[in-house]
């Protein structure tokens, strides 16, 4: 553990000088939140320091399992991210699913207020793309697996584990959005799946069926380069589902997703940076939406920004560090 590295800072200088820094401040909420911040940065900064230190001139005592910041601060998606997350944010750490969850939030919301189409506040949800959270693929695989072991087919074994996350959509359509945007985790590894164009599954239902009709592409974005067989199937069976249920339309259609695997960067072996890799083919991905699909799919590995990629970890730490500080500094003033 990174936590566990002894630390090049004697503890009693930076409990000293952060001391001194906070009791020079007059409390108000920007000076709380100035503070927290020096103090998260100097947590994060020097390795091996004290979970524990207090800041007593505002009794803040941060202990690895203390919560730092709800975000957004209301709302179904919120995501807690607590101390002991940040040093997942170093160099050879690997993104747990609330680091994940945050930061797909994060890019959602900033390409909304980039593009003029909403003001700065948090979604993972809007007209062009809906983004399911890190638990929802587990949700279904895991059943998935486990029924089709008993020897039932892809589609009975859906049918199963669909009630696991029926109510995740109560208050999306998502054959609204012309993209579904899910990040997946298997054996440790976060890989990105995105569904283009899920209505044309609704064109496959009662009078509207044609042997003409499109099927909507699944992109796969993996770091590792892997192949996902069962994605396809999954994610069609479960659409099928969710068509029944919210539509009340019985889809028949036999054939299969097409697949794609576009040509992004490789992470380095034997590394944990699958997480920062799937965050930024995420960003990429989004912030290209007006993109054809064979636009993306003649992209080499060069095309997806490979130059921006270290730089992952730090931006989003930088970005927890300045949410927290905020929210800590409000939970201090209530």
């Amino acid at each position: 553990m990174i936590g566990a590295r002894k630390s090049a800072w004697p503890r009693p200088i930076f409990a000293r000088h952060a001391l001194k820094f906070v009791n020079s401040l007059y409390f108000s909420r920007p000076a709380i939140s100035e503070a927290i911040s020096l103090f998260l940065t100097l947590r994060v900064s020097v390795w091996g320091l004290s979970l524990n230190t207090r800041l007593s001139a505002m009794e803040l005592d941060l202990g690895p399992n203390d919560k730092i910041l709800e975000y957004p601060p209301t709302g179904d998606s919120r995501v807690d991210i607590y101390l002991s997350d940040l040093d997942r944010l170093h160099p050879g750490g690997w993104f747990n699913d609330r680091l994940i969850d945050l930061a797909m939030q994060l890019i959602i919301s900033d390409l909304l207020v980039s593009s003029g189409r909403q003001s700065p506040s948090p979604t993972a949800s809007n007209r062009a793309c809906h983004v399911f959270g890190t638990y929802f693929y587990r949700r279904l695989f895991v059943p998935f697996i486990r029924l089709s072991l008993l020897s039932l087919n892809s589609a009975s074994s859906l049918q199963a584990a669909y009630p696991g996350v029926k109510r995740w959509t109560k208050k999306v359509d998502i054959f609204s959005h012309e993209y579904l945007v899910i990040p997946i985790c298997q054996s440790n590894h976060w890989f990105l799946v995105i569904v283009y164009q899920p209505a044309r599954l609704v064109h496959f239902a009662g009078p509207l069926k044609s042997a003409k009709n499109q099927l909507p592409l699944l992109f796969v974005l993996d770091s590792m380069h892997l192949q996902h067989p069962e994605v396809p199937i999954i994610i069609k069976e479960y659409l099928i589902s969710e068509a029944l249920s919210k539509l009340n339309l019985t889809v028949e259609c036999s054939a299969d997703f097409e697949t794609i695997y576009p040509k992004v960067p490789l992470q380095p072996p034997k590394s944990n940076d699958c997480g920062p890799y799937m965050l930024h083919f995420a960003k990429k991905f989004l912030s290209s939406l007006c993109e054809s699909t064979a636009s993306i799919m003649a992209q080499t590995a060069n095309d997806w920004g490979s130059s921006d990629l270290p730089a992952v970890r730090s931006l989003l730490l930088e970005r927890v560090l300045d949410l927290a500080s905020v929210w800590l500094a409000n939970r201090e003033c209530k």
